[in-house]
């Protein structure tokens, strides 16, 4: 672009200062003073060529990065096939040169017009293109554009979801971060690109789309969609300015951008929620409620929006994406009632006479949430609720996959009344991630830390938790057996393992990871699994008639072929799916059911994240309390059986932290959410989440004359 602004200001330039006008170099018998014809005549040559080749180019990867509809489509090929033509245009122009170079004029004849008023063609289709030219002129010049974005963007209020929203934005001289309302700068619609014709829908089979194409789904409220982070009540970038991609799991697009945090910035963020600490721990735990109670109103009255926001980013069908609001938002109104429930204690002491012992409940400070990727409403209420509740503020990083679902639940607590620096929400990169978790974890102003997510991350965060004795809840890997006894309910145990296992695609940590099926009814149960599983329709989750969506990774895809790979080659046997779905460029894969399983294929030693049932045989009730315990995991575990003694003889020997009993529900909103064994320690949910953020301090008083 700055080649063809200064070619056309170099010939303005020339015509206006020239003794004669250049243009008079285009008359034979009137010849330019001072230019040289010939080279004036090369330099114009190669300047239309230039640009014309560019046009040619030009929606080539338009037309491979972006999803058109078929208008839209069809309008850019026309600008393809006028491109083409002034190309070929300079094409000939070159020639004509190269074969005249010594004539006074080669290309003044019959052919003229046409050569050479292709120019006035080649700049209208880039005039045309400059706002598809936008994003891949910022990514090769981010310092150019930084400074007219954030100028731009606070005068033109606008929304866009449908393409990638990637914006350089300049910090601070001083380093601070630079205040930016997100709601302004982010250009477009309002609306979000969804993946997906209306073609046939094959029950068990991802759906066909042989034309991916942008639908517009627009957000009720458009003020929704966030792409910065949330720091006193702001939306800032990081310190260097750098963003990253979030890519709609569904079409492997991306679509949208967000600043990449790092250790650098942890100091200063830390330190603002410290300072908001001062005054939110003093307030009143009925202030504290209110604010709780407003924000779930606020959020139940645009979960569509949220919805819509958390299906593109994490993939997950329309339908399950509002029910998780739905459910999550039952933790705002348990720890709303649950912040005026915090008391202490008061005791007569026995010995030495004469004395009063008390205790005290205070929040224990600033608090940090780690989240995961497969269902980030759920797990930001249920671990920023009972922080709120017992007036901690909390510092969330949400996964580099998911966080705009964060930023608009943060921007809907604000609207709550919550004070700056109570909730703060950083995102960052997969490669950055590590870096900024251990510089929050090791900051001496954070006292206690939430973590859901893997084993081997869990131990690592313990470890960076423990230089500085910092109080962890550790919500991490399940490998979870789900137990299916002869005279069990077999339809209730069928139905209950189809939402259990198939929900989310298969990525929920309480997910049923192993299914044991007494040889009884095996054969009957494994059948009755098929033909319910292959009615699952897999595609986009704005799809219509979607109930299952893609994996949220490309590694998490990767990881599951491989456990299918391994437990075929040992001898289990694929009935249902078994494949990536090769013919779309997302995440999917076929919902999946494996039998013969055996103790010694990676499904039984590690978590599968995925839509993958496994089914296990076995003969006693001592056999499969063995096979079931036999993990290094104990999150959740499931019994199926109408006999009541066996059922709390497995409800006592089962090594987990939960149990489902008839019921493919291991917990609820009122109860204890947490493992044993590697599966972490801690508790979410229930009363006794509460007391994770809170101290107990004990004071003594002797009363007069004792001493």
């Amino acid at each position: 672009m700055g080649v063809i602004i200064g070619g056309v200001l170099g010939f303005v330039i020339a015509t206006i200062f020239q003794c004669v006008p250049v243009a008079g170099s285009w008359e034979k018998t009137l010849p330019a003073k001072c230019i040289n014809n010939a080279w004036f005549r090369w330099w114009w040559a190669g300047y239309n060529t230039a640009t014309d080749i560019w046009i040619c180019l030009l929606p080539m990867p338009l037309l491979a990065r972006l999803q058109l509809d078929t208008v839209r489509k069809v309008g850019v090929m026309l600008m393809f096939a006028l491109g083409l033509f002034v190309c070929v245009t300079s094409i000939v122009r070159i020639t004509a040169l190269v074969q005249s170079v010594n004539t006074t004029d080669p290309t003044w004849g019959s052919w003229d017009a046409l050569l050479w008023s292709a120019i006035e063609a080649s700049t209208g289709i880039i005039c045309a293109c400059l706002p598809f030219l936008k994003h891949p002129l910022k990514q090769m010049f981010p310092r150019l554009f930084s400074s007219f974005d954030s100028k731009v963007s606070r005068s033109r209020p606008t929304y866009k979801l449908s393409a990638l929203s990637q914006r350089g934005h300049r910090t601070h001289p001083n380093g601070e971060w630079q205040n930016l309302e997100s709601s302004k700068v982010a250009t477009g619609t309002g609306s979000i690109g969804t993946g997906g014709s209306e073609e046939a829908i094959v029950p068990g089979h991802i759906m066909m789309k042989t034309d991916i194409s942008l639908k517009t789904e627009r957000l009720d409220n458009p003020e929704l969609l966030k792409f910065d982070s949330f720091v006193n009540n702001e939306w800032v970038q990081a310190k260097s300015g750098a963003r990253f991609e979030i890519i709609d799991p569904a079409t492997d697009t991306p679509w949208a951008s967000c600043p990449i945090f790092t250790a650098q910035d942890v100091p200063q963020v830390v330190e603002s929620a410290h300072v908001a600490f001062q005054k939110f721990a003093k307030t009143s735990p009925r202030q504290r409620a209110e604010w709780l109670i407003k924000w779930d109103s606020l959020i139940k009255e645009h979960k569509m929006d949220i919805a819509k926001i958390l299906t593109h980013e994490a993939g997950k069908p329309i339908r399950e994406a509002a029910i998780e609001v739905d459910f999550s938002t039952a933790s705002l109104l348990w720890f709303a009632g649950e912040a005026e429930r915090i008391e202490g204690t008061v005791a007569t002491t026995s010995f030495p006479p004469g004395r009063r012992a008390f205790t005290i409940k205070q929040p224990i400070g600033v608090a940090v949430g780690l989240l995961p990727w497969n269902f980030p409403i759920s797990m930001l209420l249920r671990k920023i609720g009972p922080a709120l509740a017992a007036g901690c503020p909390m510092i969330v990083k949400p996964s580099p996959e998911t966080p705009l679902s964060t930023l608009a639940l943060a921007y809907l607590a604000e609207k709550a009344g919550f004070p700056p620096g109570v909730i703060t929400v950083l995102t960052t990169d997969l490669d950055n991630t590590p870096n900024l978790s251990e510089a929050l974890c090791k900051h001496p102003l954070v006292r206690k830390l939430t973590f859901t997510g893997s084993t081997r991350v869990g131990k690592i965060i313990a470890a960076h938790c423990a230089e500085g004795v910092k109080k962890v809840t550790l919500e991490l890997g399940g490998n979870s057996p789900y137990i299916v006894f002869d005279d069990a309910n077999l339809v209730q145990a069928a139905m209950s393992l189809m939402m259990l296992k198939w929900m989310n695609a298969g990525q929920a940590c309480i997910s049923a990871n192993r299914v044991f099926v007494q040889s009884g009814v095996y054969e009957k149960f494994a059948e009755m699994v098929k033909e319910h599983a292959s009615k699952i329709v897999v595609g986009h989750g704005s799809a219509p008639g979607t109930t299952m969506g893609p994996l949220t990774s490309s590694r998490g895809l990767e990881k599951v072929l491989n456990q299918i790979d391994d437990a075929t080659k040992l001898g289990a046997k694929v009935i249902l799916g078994g494949h990536r779905v090769s013919n779309n460029p997302g995440y999917f894969i076929e919902p999946t059911i494996i039998r013969d399983m055996t103790s010694e294929m990676l499904i039984s030693r590690e978590e599968s994240f995925a839509p993958v049932l496994a089914l296990y045989k076995f003969e006693t009730e001592e056999e499969v309390t063995k096979l079931a315990n036999n993990t290094s995991m104990g999150l959740a575990s499931y019994v199926f059986t109408k006999n009541v003694d066996r059922i709390w003889r497995m409800f006592e020997n089962l090594e987990a932290g939960m149990v489902g009993l008839n019921s493919g529900q291991s917990s609820t909103m009122e109860t204890p959410f947490g493992g044993t064994k590697e599966s972490g320690y801690g508790k979410e949910q229930g009363k006794q989440a509460i007391e994770e953020y809170l101290i107990t301090k004990t004071g003594v008083l002797a009363l007069e004359g004792h001493i």
